[in-house]
């Protein structure tokens, strides 16, 4: 079953919102794709949920010296909540350039819904992702959510370096940049092998 859904354009990011019931459903916002599994939501009688796409990224996410912003964050909510046995889906598109996608640790920070609505002192958690809760793709990462939330995933870099395989990548620009995020650019110098050609390598 497909969410009655209405999209439009906000002031910081995109935003839709669909009615959804036991029957689950799916939710798309940008490039932002939210799937509710039948049985997630306890009732018979539609309910509202909106998710939406965040482009800025809040200055009380502290990113660890390692850690890079891969994708533009998301704020889904409802006044019902899902099922404990029963995880929501979102698939985001990230910005990097992945030789083992599978080898990529991953890391959320997140607000719970609960936590955070109205209440702007709240900060975010550092959730470390496991291959239970989050799968890396060449394009996207696909994340479960077991409650209403919000947050921006980030990469950690050192394993960005694989057997002597480089991974190269470009944060998402963002209009503003918080204080833990530094502006690097990194230049590597190869020496090209021998009877190889440039455009090969």
């Amino acid at each position: 079953m497909q969410g009655t859904r209405h999209h439009h354009q906000v002031e910081d990011g995109y935003f839709c919102e669909g009615e959804f019931d036991s029957k689950g459903g799916e939710m798309t916002v940008s490039s932002h794709t939210m799937t509710i599994p039948p049985g997630a939501l306890d009732t018979q009688t539609p309910v509202k949920i909106t998710l939406t796409v965040l482009r800025d990224v809040p200055s009380d996410i502290l990113l660890q010296d390692n850690e890079t912003v891969v994708t533009y964050g998301f704020w889904c909510s409802s006044e019902l909540p899902f099922a404990a046995d029963k995880p929501v889906t979102l698939t985001i598109p990230h910005c990097a350039i992945l030789i083992d996608p599978h080898s990529i640790q991953t890391v959320l920070y997140s607000w719970s819904h609960n936590e955070k609505e109205g209440d702007e002192t709240v900060k975010p958690e550092r959730i470390v992702q496991t291959p239970q809760t989050c799968r890396v793709t060449p394009h996207h990462i696909e994340i479960s959510l077991e409650q209403f939330s919000g947050g921006f995933l980030a990469f950690v870099r050192n394993q960005f370096h694989m057997d002597g395989k480089v991974m190269s990548f470009m944060p998402f620009s963002t209009k503003m940049m918080p204080i833990s995020r530094k502006l690097t650019m990194e230049l590597r110098m190869v020496n090209k092998p021998h009877g190889t050609f440039w455009v090969n390598i």
